[in-house]
């Protein structure tokens, strides 16, 4: 929580933004809930979980200050549902995203980084930054 707190500090201080109540509890609750969540969830995990008042406008206002931190990064599940997810020192990697259910499953597979270095070969271009999300129904799902 401590390097969260002061990657977040520094971002703030960058800009001159205050670190106010209502940042602190949202970067305290990410730092506490599950690798993926989405907004709603976030506001339930403050309100029930670590029982403290926030309303959801606080969540949504302050959501792309955690993006443009690095602190959290977007996933998207379909083209309505976004989910977050904690960056920090994380590992790169891919989703796999259940339709029916969201469940949203991590995997890395270096396989898949060579077409990225094939598509850069052919079109000179130097790639930065991917992101892959595979759609499908997963076991649990099947079995229902």
């Amino acid at each position: 929580m401590n390097d969260l707190r002061k990657q977040f500090q520094a971002y703030a201080d960058d800009r001159n933004l205050f670190f106010t109540k209502e940042r602190e509890k949202i970067l305290n609750a990410i730092a506490k809930m599950k690798p993926h969540f989405s907004a709603d969830e976030l506001f339930v995990f403050i309100k029930k979980d670590l029982k403290m008042n926030i309303s959801r406008a606080s969540i949504y206002n302050n959501l792309p200050y955690f993006l443009d931190s690095g602190i959290i990064r977007e996933v998207m599940v379909g083209t309505r549902h976004k989910y977050y997810e904690r960056e920090v020192s994380k590992k790169h990697h891919e989703h796999l995203i259940c339709v029916n259910c969201k469940k949203i499953m991590e995997f890395d597979d270096c396989e898949m980084e060579k077409p990225i270095a094939k598509i850069e070969k052919k079109t000179g271009y130097k790639v930065i930054a991917h992101k892959i999300e595979l759609y499908g129904i997963c076991e649990k799902c099947r079995q229902e």
